[in-house]
């Protein structure tokens, strides 16, 4: 296998250090060839080394970022994924049952797990394992203060949802399905391929990575005290964003988004393009080492 390391992935006021993983990888009866990243796009050009190569298992220790990279290279191939989760969102990690900076756990299941194949969406061109959107939750993510992320992890991520409650405007979209479509004021849309969406916000409690088939969680304009009811629902309490009456989902595999005037869009929490986009599913793409053989 082939450790592909982030040795400035942080976990909330601290940072792990490649060592560590590297020890409990030894003791879990590993022998690790490591690589390190130095800068954004070095984990993509790493597992594509590993790709030609030949290696069977790359194993991430980082973000969602870095697994996000990663599987740009190694989708619809035989190649395995197994995550040691370091960074702050930690989406594949907590679908997988990890916490971040678990490390033992997390390296037992990266020694001596067993693969099966999940979806991948597929945005603007991009894979993404966890989820993708475009407009509010796009936004959020572009203006979030990375050092403060790092300090205080998801309630980062509270702060920056109730500025931009407060700052920003609904736009009009239109959203096109296989079978049918929306337009008018929104606040965004949001796209689950896993039923998580950070800390404990879940965003369609039917979302499956391994159905064949996306959630596109659609969030209308109902005006920002409910929006902000929205967010202290999913956010604060914990309720799926479908159970929400601003909300409407439509499970699929088809999706284009238009915007009156560009909206940005996001995917794994990266953001990547401005509307108009489209997002399409590739069933069984990626091979995720997610349970031992004796679970």
């Amino acid at each position: 296998m082939l450790v592909i390391a982030n040795p400035t992935a942080r976990l909330v006021g601290r940072t792990v250090r490649v060592g560590d993983v590297v020890q409990r990888l030894l003791e879990a009866g590993a022998s690790p060839q490591v690589a390190l990243t130095r800068q954004k796009g070095d984990a993509r050009r790493l597992a594509a080394t590993a790709a030609e190569a030949g290696h069977e298992r790359i194993v991430v220790a980082g973000g969602d970022g870095t697994v996000n990279e990663v599987i740009q290279e190694i989708a619809s191939t035989p190649m395995e994924l197994a995550v040691i989760p370091l960074g702050t969102g930690n989406i594949l990690g907590r679908y997988l049952g990890l916490r971040a900076g678990e490390l033992a756990k997390a390296s037992r299941l990266a020694v001596h797990g067993q693969a099966s194949p999940i979806d991948l969406g597929v945005m603007g061109g991009h894979n993404f394992v966890g989820m993708a959107g475009a407009g509010l939750d796009a936004e959020i993510v572009d203006k979030i203060s990375k050092p403060w992320k790092e300090i205080v992890g998801w309630l980062a991520f509270a702060g920056q949802a109730v500025q931009a409650i407060l700052t920003e405007e609904p736009k009009h979209l239109e959203l096109t399905f296989e079978e049918q479509s929306f337009a008018g004021s929104m606040w965004g849309v949001f796209v689950a391929n896993l039923p998580g969406y950070g800390y404990r916000v879940e965003l369609s409690r039917n979302a499956q990575c391994d159905d064949g088939l996306l959630d596109f969680v659609i969030l209308h304009d109902r005006g920002q005290a409910d929006l902000l009811n929205f967010g202290l629902d999913t956010f604060v309490w914990g309720a799926p964003a479908d159970d929400h009456h601003a909300a409407t989902v439509v499970q699929g595999r088809y999706l284009k988004i238009e915007a009156e005037k560009p909206v940005k869009w996001q995917t794994d929490g990266e953001i990547m393009g401005e509307t108009p986009v489209e997002c399409t599913i590739e069933p069984g793409a990626l091979q995720l080492v997610s349970k031992l053989p004796d679970e």
